[in-house]
């Protein structure tokens, strides 16, 4: 009897199951972006890459350190501040630069799909140059973003990852006086210029086309560490337009985050690579940067559910080929390596790790 009427109980909640109309539950998707600052290659930079045993460059042990965290992400995206103008030019760094084609082999390799090409240097060996890079990146397989081709329609980078579609829209304050060489409309036909009388409705256009729309400006003052009311009017009026995230590059430090609403705006990540160590610029703060780690969730719509990020620290060495160069995670690299610094470079480290959480405290509030 104690079976049948378990039996019975059991069919009976079946049956009672069954009428009940079941509510959907959406499908949960997330994807993480990383963001890091400025890609610079100066003279010392790329001459250290080359490689004697090869007889070519090899920048790949540059970005060793940070290859995990990059490549860990589904999206990573930097601001590559150079051209690929090739080897018929020469090669060349600050205030024009060139730089050997081989670094898109290490960028890849590293983890990057996105690199963002409208800066202030994007003309610095004219429009040729600018399409000749454009087109290296796209033959590497990654997509570049705020430059185009002839060929090219749409201003905004639209990238769809686990269902989620993301739109990269970025732009640039000038190109150091060489739009002067160039006529007025192949300028803006080819480049984002924050003057651009379209800016605000290229914006608000992209956003239609996505779920999630990332603003990547190059603005603001070289060097200073906070940014100026003309970066904050902006930003205001690009949250208006349609921005879910701002991320900007130029001013070669770290400056403050903040919120305009709910929305994120990181006025600018600082550098990732380059040359500009402390005992060149007399500034501790160009030596080091951040990779920006942002998780979005999408639901019945897609809204960023975490933010963190990872201190850097452009560390430089030397060894029998002389100096070198690497882009290093402060926190891993004092765990794991501390021998490798002496004690003065080890307190500005540490330094750089606390002035970070500093300029992002905006996130712990």
């Amino acid at each position: 009897m104690r079976l049948c009427l378990a039996i019975f109980i059991l069919l009976a909640g079946c049956r009672s199951m069954e009428k009940k109309t079941e509510v959907p539950v959406p499908e949960t998707r997330n994807i993480t972006i990383a963001f890091t600052g400025d890609l610079m290659f100066h003279r010392s930079v790329y001459r250290s890459a080359w490689d004697n045993d090869i007889d070519s460059y090899d920048f790949m042990p540059m970005f060793q350190s940070i290859q995990g965290i990059v490549d860990s992400a589904d999206i990573a995206v930097a601001n590559f501040e150079t051209v690929l103008a090739g080897p018929e030019v020469p090669y060349a760094g600050y205030p024009r630069f060139n730089t050997p084609d081989h670094i898109l082999d290490a960028i890849d390799s590293c983890g990057f799909d996105i690199l963002q090409t409208a800066n202030n240097h994007c003309l610095d060996q004219g429009i040729e140059a600018l399409n000749r890079t454009i087109e290296k990146i796209r033959e590497q397989g990654l997509l570049n973003c705020g430059t185009f081709t002839g060929q090219d329609s749409l201003r905004c980078t639209i990238i769809e990852e686990n269902g989620i579609r993301m739109g990269f829209y970025a732009f640039t304050y000038g190109t150091n006086g060489m739009r002067k060489q160039i006529p007025h409309d192949t300028a803006l036909r080819h480049i984002n210029y924050i003057d651009d009388p379209e800016l605000e409705a290229n914006i608000r256009r992209a956003r239609t086309i996505c779920d999630f729309l990332i603003v990547l400006p190059h603005w603001g003052n070289e060097y200073e560490i906070h940014s100026s009311n003309e970066q904050r009017n902006l930003a205001a009026k690009m949250v208006e337009w349609g921005a879910d995230l701002i991320v900007g590059t130029h001013p070669h430090v770290v400056q403050e985050m903040a919120y305009i609403g709910d929305v994120p705006v990181f006025y600018s990540l600082g550098n990732c690579l380059s040359s500009q160590l402390e005992r060149h610029t007399d500034r501790i703060h160009t030596q080091y940067g951040v990779i920006l780690e942002v998780t979005l969730e999408k639901k019945e719509e897609v809204a960023i559910s975490a933010i963190g990020y990872i201190p850097l620290w452009m560390h430089a060495y030397y060894d029998d080929a002389g100096i070198q160069y690497e882009v290093l995670p402060i926190d891993d690299a004092l765990n794991r390596n501390p021998h490798r610094f002496d004690n003065a470079e080890k307190q500005k480290m540490l330094k750089s790790r606390f002035f970070l959480d500093e300029r992002f405290s905006a996130l712990r509030k």
